[in-house]
């Protein structure tokens, strides 16, 4: 970019370069967050092997510890409740209607397909223009 156009321009709020490092930043913060939550898997694998180990052991207390039972999360059995109980089934069960991109693409063309299509906005990233003019 030419430093008369940049002079046009001084309402920017940094340049590209401190973009760039910003972008390098997240990059590797990003990295640091999947290696944290690869080692909190990790530590909830030997806190799970340990309580396993108690429970199979019948030890549900040491001292002033113990081991408090938190109920999973219900769910309901859909073809029990079916066989179970048909008619009320019917008066509560809903039809859930779904289609993707591809789907639609079997039967409609890919510009129709596209009309009916929304998109998110676009987002944007640094990259570095090299010295014969290709991109890094």
């Amino acid at each position: 970019m030419s430093e008369a156009v940049i002079q046009t321009h001084l309402t920017l709020s940094g340049t590209l370069e401190e973009a760039l490092n910003l972008q390098d930043e997240i990059r590797q913060l990003n990295e640091n967050i999947k290696i944290i939550q690869r080692t909190i898997e990790d530590r909830q694998k030997q806190i799970d092997f340990i309580v396993s180990d108690h429970l199979n052991a019948g030890v549900r207390q040491e001292g002033r510890l113990f081991l408090k039972e938190k109920p999973g999360r219900r769910t309901l059995d859909i073809k029990a409740f079916e066989s179970a109980y048909p008619e009320e089934f019917q008066k509560v069960a809903k039809v859930k209607l779904s289609a993707t991109i591809t789907d639609a693409e079997k039967v409609l063309s890919g510009e129709v397909v596209d009309s009916l299509c929304t998109r998110a906005p676009s987002t944007w990233e640094i990259d570095l223009l090299l010295d014969n003019g290709g991109i890094l």
